[in-house]
């Protein structure tokens, strides 16, 4: 992490910095990356943002599939599960995207 001279005061500021702290000159470079940061992948259900993949199987439908592959034979089940894995989950609504 850098220091940069302010273009109004000319004192040091931080390169990640979104506002000058002696002068409050917002610098909006700083700013579009801290909101690439924030936003990162919606889910296509209901909008939110924070969809992620996540391990193990989320929610009674997804468990109870997964046993019932299980019991019919060992190789279905360990398919479905890590099919399932890799898909994104919301945390918002519970679903996979």
């Amino acid at each position: 992490m850098g220091l940069i001279p302010c273009p109004d005061c000319g004192k040091q500021v931080s390169e990640r910095a979104v506002a000058c702290p002696t002068c409050g000159r917002p610098f909006p470079a700083a700013e579009s990356v801290t909101a690439s940061v924030t936003t990162g992948p919606t889910c296509r259900h209901c909008r939110q943002t924070g969809v992620a993949r996540v391990r193990g199987l989320h929610g009674g439908a997804e468990v109870v599939v997964c046993l019932v592959l299980c019991l019919a034979g060992l190789l279905p089940g360990v398919v479905y599960y890590v099919y399932r894995e890799s898909r994104p989950y919301c945390p918002h609504c519970g679903r996979r995207n």
